[in-house]
């Protein structure tokens, strides 16, 4: 079973910008990448980021003292791919 961090047990920078994507924008300043997205849309990003975020923790990283961008390194990456592809297989075999 996949486990997932909720928002609100996300780390401080990671929170942060989760807010930015959704602000919405004003007559002469642009909104938050998000900020027109639909909640359906919205929910599947927020599960996916926490997700993320409870793998990157179950392969030691401490989100809380690490920057989120450093957090994303070749390794991680290829160790998130190779487990989620039976995930995937789930939804792509023809078996």
């Amino acid at each position: 079973m996949r486990r997932r961090l909720k928002v609100e047990y996300w780390p401080v920078q990671d929170r942060a910008a989760w807010s930015a994507l959704l602000q919405p924008g004003g007559l002469l300043r642009p909104g938050g990448a998000f900020a027109d997205l639909q909640a359906t849309t919205l929910w599947s990003h927020e599960q996916a980021y926490g997700h993320w975020l409870a793998f990157s923790m179950k392969q030691g990283i401490n989100l809380s003292s690490t920057d989120p961008v450093v957090r994303v390194t070749d390794c991680l990456v290829r160790a998130w791919a190779e487990s989620m592809s039976d995930l995937c297989l789930l939804y792509t075999s023809d078996a």
